[in-house]
């Protein structure tokens, strides 16, 4: 039988890295790098 493991962890991180990478650029000079991927999420 095929694996019945979900993919979603593997989008996750497709999530986790983007969010991590626009974090980088201060697109929310307002906010703490620490605090932008909190709101985000």
């Amino acid at each position: 039988m095929p694996s019945t493991k979900p993919k979603r962890t593997s989008n996750k991180n497709k999530i986790d890295n983007e969010v991590k990478r626009l974090t980088r650029k201060p697109l929310y000079p307002n906010m703490s790098e620490e605090k932008v991927p909190q709101w985000l999420l």
